[in-house]
């Protein structure tokens, strides 16, 4: 087998273990921030939805909204990219 071949199958199973196994430290880890990304997500978009905050605080909670957004697609393009089948 290629080296490069290998190293892309190991790096696929590696983080194949830390995204869909959650016995493993490493995907505990990733599951609790993935975790509080989803939760600060919800509340920036909570808090977003009274007018007062908004008005005041319009950029910062439609760059955290672009950001966590941008996180969540990386996450799920890994995931689809590490999924065996």
């Amino acid at each position: 087998m290629d080296s490069n071949k290998t190293d892309e199958l190991s790096w696929k199973r590696k983080w194949h273990e830390i995204i869909f196994h959650h016995h493993t430290r490493a995907g505990r880890l990733f599951d609790e921030i993935l975790l509080v990304l989803i939760l600060t997500s919800v509340l920036v978009v909570f808090v977003d939805s009274t007018q007062k905050i908004h008005t005041q605080y319009r950029f910062w909670l439609l760059l955290a909204e672009w950001l966590l957004t941008i996180i969540f697609t990386i996450e799920y393009i890994i995931r689809i990219i590490v999924v065996p089948n």
